[in-house]
């Protein structure tokens, strides 16, 4: 199980750094402590969690899978404690227990079922492209495929011996 955590300064290029995370990664949490600069965002095939620790654009927030904020920060005028209300992010916390409660999320997904994580993210990632009834055909293709791997039989396995799994990504 691996989280990577990134912390993003004021003015460092988010996109090298994301490009930078070693593929081990299974999730890669995000901690801006300083408004980055942002060339260009590709959609991350790991969960990407960000922390926000001071403002940023609300188009960040979106390219994150997760989202949780200092209740301190403003987003372009918005309370973060509005942005949870609304859905825009998913959590507002005091400063105090943000990183390690993300950093608890971020272990319970890497903990998870890679095949199954890497299909959720395609899933969303590619069907909030299609029309709706095109994108639940490619979700019951995804998961056609992912049932027939070894890491579900594991799971079904793992649940009816009443045991932990042991997930080998395949």
């Amino acid at each position: 199980m691996s989280v990577e955590i990134i912390r993003i300064s004021k003015n460092e290029n988010l996109s090298e750094r994301l490009s930078s995370a070693p593929e081990s990664a299974r999730v890669v949490v995000v901690v801006i402590e300083g408004k980055p600069i942002v060339t260009s965002l590709k959609s991350p095939d790991k969960p990407l969690i960000g922390v926000l620790k001071c403002d940023v654009s609300l188009e960040l927030i979106n390219f994150f899978h997760l989202c949780f904020a200092d209740k301190s920060v403003k987003l372009e005028g918005i309370e973060a404690q509005d942005l949870a209300k609304s859905g825009l992010i998913n959590d507002v916390l005091d400063a105090a227990s943000l990183e390690s409660y993300v950093i608890s999320i971020a272990e319970k997904i890497a903990s998870l079922a890679p095949l199954a994580i890497s299909g959720f993210l395609e899933a969303v990632n590619v069907g909030m492209k299609m029309q709706l009834e095109e994108s639940l055909v490619f979700e019951a293709q995804l998961f056609s495929k992912i049932l027939a791997t070894r890491d579900a039989a594991e799971g079904i396995n793992a649940f009816l011996e009443k045991r932990r799994p042991h997930f080998r990504a395949s």
